[in-house]
């Protein structure tokens, strides 16, 4: 942050970015798995937009969270990481809450499934190339892309986004909205 400010001489935009995917289940809980998880997916994005919330009121800037399709729908395995990326939608919509008085705007965005070396360690490839290539399972017939999440991003980021705030944006491809049969 410093840096930023240094480099650049303010400070316009914070994107929580950082995260963690741990596929684990109520049964396979310990306290330290726990604690890594939630420092990185959610202790450190509130760390860091405290941080930065000076320096944003200074330009009326914005923050845009990343939260997951996980917080909206039960996955199976992702107790931990769910926890902690609702964890995240709330505090984007308190923190949107809070921090309106001063001009800043918070949003999340909320990806599905994007084949990115997250998975490499926790997801069988047989089941992540199965999510990725059932276009039947997409509304719109195709995967999102970490380009899809970027441009999200950087339009939350913009003043084309100026009436957007506590918002939680799901970017999945419809892949859980129901097909109406033709």
């Amino acid at each position: 942050m410093e840096e930023t400010i240094k480099t650049f001489g303010k400070l316009d935009v914070l994107v929580n970015n950082a995260g963690i995917v741990s596929m684990t289940s109520v049964e396979d809980y310990t306290g330290e798995s726990f604690d890594k998880i939630f420092a990185i997916n959610l202790k450190a994005p509130i760390y860091l937009t405290k941080i930065a919330k000076p320096h944003l009121v200074l330009t009326k800037g914005n923050i845009v969270n990343m939260s997951s399709v996980s917080a909206t729908r039960l996955a199976a395995g992702s107790f931990m990481y769910g926890i902690t990326k609702n964890g995240i939608s709330y505090f984007t919509k308190t923190t949107a809450a809070s921090f309106a008085k001063d001009g800043i705007r918070c949003n999340a965005i909320c990806p599905g499934v994007i084949a990115t070396d997250i998975y490499d360690n926790i997801m069988p490839k047989e089941f992540l190339e199965t999510v990725l290539t059932n276009e039947a399972s997409l509304l719109n017939g195709k995967v999102a892309t970490v380009e899809d999440v970027a441009n999200m991003a950087v339009f939350l980021a913009s003043e084309k986004a100026a009436m957007v705030t506590g918002e939680c944006i799901v970017i999945d491809g419809g892949r859980f909205i129901t097909k109406i049969n033709e």
